[in-house]
């Protein structure tokens, strides 16, 4: 049986979503705690044994990341409950946290739950913390990967390209040094094409910080800051000559 807590400055919207997880999960369901405010949310997450957050990111005393930073560790998922912009929107999917849109349609409640109530996959408190700086920063400075042992959290300014390997992304550093992700490129370029990043070729994804040069020879290619050479497709050429020119 599932403990879950809620935790909006909304009476409305707390009463709308409870009303709404009571009848589509009430065999699922134990107990649902709710709270108002950080001070309240924060007792809340330290006091109760929940399974599940749903969590309003700006409260009326604050916001949620002041209390998921209070936390030591986290050992419950977290669903936001955001009316927030699409950057936020964009930075949710790719850190791969559940999230509804106010007002909140029944058919993506029950898609978020579901997918808690089939994986339980909790959330690391490394990636709320990233996610946090992500949204108020409007800059993504940091990725996440996981790794055989757990994850490695990569500074983006470290990246010099990205390569699509299948349905993998190898990420290569500045120093050498390869991560391999099991994203898409195309997962990657969604929410990298608008933080420094520039898709050269269906393979590439390139860092602009880290790019020297661009030459012509050889049906074009760009030229990195290590000396890699990058190929770059016909049809991005004058997409990229725009950026510098």
């Amino acid at each position: 049986m599932l403990s879950i807590g809620i935790i909006d400055d909304e009476e409305n919207a707390r009463y709308l979503l409870r009303n709404e997880l009571e009848k589509t999960y009430a065999s699922h369901i134990d107990f649902i705690h709710e709270a108002d405010n950080v001070v309240t949310g924060l007792a809340l997450v330290q006091n109760c044994n929940i399974d599940i957050l749903f969590l309003d990111i700006e409260l009326g005393d604050g916001n949620a990341f002041q209390i998921l930073e209070a936390i030591d560790d986290f050992d419950f998922s977290i669903i936001f409950v955001t009316a927030y912009n699409k950057f936020a929107l964009k930075a949710f999917e790719f850190f791969a946290f559940g999230y509804i849109v106010k007002p909140f349609k029944k058919s993506e409640l029950k898609t978020v739950v579901d997918r808690y109530l089939e994986d339980k996959v909790k959330t690391s408190k490394s990636s709320v913390r990233i996610l946090s700086e992500s949204i108020y920063d409007k800059k993504i400075k940091k990725i996440i990967l996981p790794d055989m042992d757990g994850f490695r959290v990569i500074h983006l300014s470290d990246v010099l390209y990205v390569k699509s390997d299948n349905n993998y992304s190898d990420f290569v550093l500045l120093n050498e040094q390869r991560f391999l992700s099991s994203r898409t490129l195309k997962d990657y370029e969604k929410i990298l094409g608008d933080q420094g990043f520039f898709r050269s070729h269906r393979q590439y994804l390139v860092n602009l910080d880290h790019v020297s040069g661009y030459s012509n020879n050889d049906g074009g290619y760009i030229k990195m800051s290590t000396g890699k050479i990058i190929p770059i497709g016909r049809r991005k050429v004058a997409e990229f000559r725009k950026i510098f020119l």
